[in-house]
């Protein structure tokens, strides 16, 4: 009977440490987000929520006013899964090229995504 009680307590204690294990991989700041309608990612969280998250997946549509939003305002993000979002088509200023009107096609990340041009013309990475 105490080998059968012993038993179990170790079988109990084995998922328990693995079920710690499987939680320990995940980020407490990984956020997910639906985005309905293109350019409006910034609006689905505060400023401070955006600086706190690292681990991000995105889905839905994006398009390059969102990708400025990533760059800019997304200060510690490390990941960033777009697999299963579509970027579509925008034509305008206020996306990531700077301060120019530009035609961004469908289906590609933006130009100056992850890189922003600095006052002596050289482009600086995230």
């Amino acid at each position: 009977m105490k080998l059968k009680r012993t038993l179990a307590t170790i079988m109990l204690a084995a998922c328990t440490y693995a079920a710690v294990a499987q939680n320990a991989g995940t980020p407490a700041n990984n956020k997910t987000f639906f985005v309905a309608k293109p350019g409006t990612l910034v609006s689905m969280l505060t400023e401070d929520e955006a600086n706190s998250v690292t681990h991000l997946t995105l889905t839905g549509k994006l398009n390059a006013i969102d990708f400025k939003h990533l760059r800019d305002e997304f200060k510690n993000l490390k990941v960033l899964d777009i697999s299963n979002a579509s970027i579509s088509t925008y034509a305008g200023k206020s996306g990531t090229y700077p301060d120019r009107f530009y035609i961004y096609p469908p289906n590609c990340v933006p130009a100056y995504a992850f890189c922003q041009q600095t006052s002596d013309s050289t482009f600086t990475g995230k």
